[in-house]
């Protein structure tokens, strides 16, 4: 029995090798096919046959154009109607700068518009060639965070320069920033896996607002400020003590007001008179921190410009290292 020869091991070749492939044959027109397939088995550790080289050549053009973005793909992600998806990219990226919010069927919508005024009459605006066009120019979904996009860029400037002024003032270790947040403590995930579709239920608002604050340096961590509805939770029993490890408060809304801010802020000033410290403490202008007529001995409270938290964040916020609490 004659034995059958071995068949070669399929590779599948980079839009970068079908450059190269190009360009050798640029630079060195009178190559043979055969000898290209046996220069480049060489050089890119796999072989490649005479017939997939001049294929390969046919589409010498469209090859030499890749862009280095492409080159690592073993097919070319050229769009079918490229001028269609550079406006429709043109209109996205405007609209991303002005904050508006996009989804796909309004994606799909505006290229159809786009289409009838280029006069692009042999294209199927389907879904898959949305996924190609969000993977070629890479969209993807993205949440809103925080709200900087809110924030006045004169007030951001102007607040940046007035806190690196109030800043040289105080070692890191002596600037503290504190901020409140809420937390929806009987909240579920909103996702589950099953084998069939599943009937959602109404999601709990119950919240309480948690108050967080520690210094730059992260080596002093305040005890966490705890604002609920109940003044004593039944799941506390009559033996626990929250006091132990938060300082515990309530209100009807279990939000933070000016009243309890005056208190905490008291306290903390208490904390830092006791360590021989001055420190300096950063807070958004929230009206529940109004507290004009508190008098401290040891903090300077500095309020940011409206909206402006995050774009501070960097001028304050250095690396974490202990757990040490007050």
């Amino acid at each position: 029995m004659s034995s059958q020869p071995n068949k070669r091991k399929r590779h599948d070749i980079t839009a970068h090798e079908k450059r190269e492939i190009c360009r050798y044959k640029l630079e060195n027109p009178k190559a043979s096919l055969d000898g290209m397939s046996n220069y480049f088995a060489n050089s890119f550790g796999h072989g490649i046959g005479k017939s997939t080289i001049g294929d390969i050549l046919k589409k010498n053009e469209k090859w030499l154009n890749i862009v280095e973005d492409e080159s690592s793909l073993s097919r070319s992600r050229h769009a079918k109607n490229q001028k269609l998806e550079q406006a429709l990219y043109l209109w996205l990226s405007d609209m991303s700068s002005r904050n508006g919010a996009i989804n796909d069927q309004m994606l799909i919508e505006k290229a159809k518009r786009l289409g009838e005024q280029m006069n692009v009459t042999d294209f199927a605006y389907s879904r898959g060639w949305l996924s190609r066009f969000k993977s070629r120019h890479n969209v993807a979904k993205y949440v809103n965070e925080g709200e900087a996009a809110s924030a006045d860029k004169n007030a951001v400037v102007s607040g940046r320069e007035e806190l690196k002024k109030v800043l040289n003032d105080y070692a890191p270790e002596d600037v503290f920033n504190m901020d409140e947040t809420g937390l929806f403590f009987k909240l579920g995930p909103n996702y589950t896996l099953a084998s069939k579709p599943v009937k959602g239920v109404k999601r709990s608002k119950d919240r309480i607002t948690v108050a967080l604050c520690a210094n730059s340096t992260g080596d002093i961590k305040i005890k966490p400020f705890v604002i609920a509805k109940a003044r004593r939770p039944r799941c506390f029993g009559n033996d626990f003590n929250p006091e132990v490890y938060v300082r515990y408060r309530n209100n009807k809304k279990a939000w933070m007001t000016s009243d309890l801010f005056c208190d905490w802020i008291r306290a903390f000033d208490r904390q830092m008179k006791s360590r021989g410290r001055e420190v300096i403490l950063l807070v958004d202008n929230a009206a529940s921190h109004a507290c004009g007529n508190v008098a401290l001995s040891n903090v300077k409270v500095h309020f940011l410009p409206p909206n402006t938290t995050v774009w501070m964040r960097e001028l304050f916020e250095h690396s974490r290292h202990t757990t040490d609490r007050i």
